[in-house]
């Protein structure tokens, strides 16, 4: 991979394949940690919003481009960073960096259709959460903590949203959509001298900001360990949630821990999968993930059980927290470098489709200004059994867990 860098401060990730589709994200940190306490759903609302039409093209000139030109496109606003990205023909590589340039570039902002959209967010907010682990999920931040912007949905609630108006997106678009926070990745079969003229025939233009510079808030640690219960109507069973707060780990304790949580809870053969799923049948979900985004270092176990399984379900994830943080659970060498082998395996296999790989670099150089870990997670450094039980003992402490359950 090639890494460039326009005038006007716009990064360049090229990367040449021999397929005949070329793949494309653009990237920003311009996610929902970049708004502002008055700000929350905006940056939602922009990635909405730019679609809306610009300089250029009207609202259905876009969807009509869309259409012509992508096999696949979409957009994403996530806390730190939203993209857009979308995979095409190789001859039509200049068209579609042309569209999404004017769309990053040149959005009207009119008041033009603002109501129905802000409509159309309120109902895709009605199915966020129909979406029970999501709503379970999000009551828990909500209740884990106090002034940090995970506290909220990235789209916000009904308030916010309702909140929002065409002046608040137009000073996010101006403080945050500027080519010196843009990354784009573009993987192609164009060399890259190509790929770079219609790089910067489309975007050189766009105006630098050498003022800008990403929002920087002091963010609180998760509050004290509690179990938060709440009834919602619609549920035929039970939804469980836990929350360690994984923060201060260095990279070699992230690695670790991703070896343990592939063990633990992610595994068909995992401890969680067969302790509360094979053995006593009491849950069809069961897992556990790990996020370790710029600003979310989580360590997240699901669950979902019948409303009459709850405490049984509890009971058996906290004695397999302790019997792991005790060593009960034995890590041979074998394992753990069978475990490696698959967690590089499904790496591999993402960075399969060459949309989804632009998306990970592009993510990554948003979030760490580094692609470490894209194409291989681990490098030659020893683990151990023991290593994993010593982080397991420093992050497996104080949970917030969060119970949903049927009226």
């Amino acid at each position: 991979m090639i890494s460039l860098k326009l005038k006007n401060k716009l990064r360049i990730n090229y990367k040449k394949s021999d397929s005949n589709i070329t793949s494309f994200c653009f990237g920003l940190e311009a996610g929902a940690f970049s708004e502002d306490e008055n700000e929350i759903g905006i940056a939602h609302a922009v990635e909405h919003y730019l679609y809306k039409g610009t300089k250029n093209y009207s609202e259905e000139q876009i969807n009509e481009k869309m259409s012509e030109i992508f096999g696949f496109t979409n957009a994403m606003t996530n806390y730190p960073y939203v993209i857009y990205y979308g995979s095409c023909l190789k001859e039509d590589t200049e068209e579609g960096i042309k569209v999404f340039s004017d769309i990053l570039m040149n959005p009207l902002f009119s008041e033009e259709g603002f109501s129905q959209e802000i409509k159309v967010i309120c109902e895709e907010l009605k199915e966020w959460k129909d979406d029970a682990y999501q709503y379970c999920e999000d009551e828990l931040y909500f209740n884990s903590y106090r002034n940090h912007r995970l506290k909220y949905p990235i789209i916000g609630n009904e308030a916010f949203i309702n909140n929002i108006t065409i002046e608040k997106m137009k000073k996010f678009y101006d403080k945050n959509y500027v080519p010196g926070n843009c990354v784009l990745t573009i993987i192609t079969n164009l060399n890259l001298e190509e790929t770079r003229t219609i790089i910067e025939k489309h975007l050189s233009s766009w105006k630098a900001n050498s003022d800008y510079c990403p929002l920087i808030k002091t963010q609180d640690q998760v509050s004290k360990a509690s179990v938060y219960k709440q009834k919602k109507v619609g549920l035929t069973g039970a939804k469980i949630q836990y929350l360690f707060h994984i923060e201060g780990l260095t990279l070699k304790e992230e690695r670790i821990l991703r070896i343990f949580n592939e063990r633990f809870g992610q595994a068909v053969d995992s401890i969680l999968y067969e302790e509360i799923r094979t053995k006593r049948g009491l849950a069809y979900d069961i897992s556990s993930l790990v996020k370790f985004e710029k600003g979310i270092k989580n360590l997240i176990i699901k669950a979902g059980t019948g409303k009459e399984n709850i405490t049984k379900v509890i009971e058996i994830i906290n004695k397999c927290i302790c019997d792991v943080k005790e060593g009960k659970y034995f890590f041979s060498q074998e394992q753990i470098e069978k475990t490696k082998k698959s967690l590089e395996l499904k790496n591999a296999i993402n960075n399969e489709m060459s949309i989804r790989l632009t998306i990970r670099i592009n993510i990554s150089e948003i979030m760490f200004n580094s692609t470490r870990g894209i194409t291989k997670i681990f490098n030659d450094e020893n683990i151990t059994g023991e290593d994993i039980i010593e982080v397991t003992q420093k992050v497996l402490e104080n949970p917030s867990i969060q119970i949903i359950e049927p009226m």
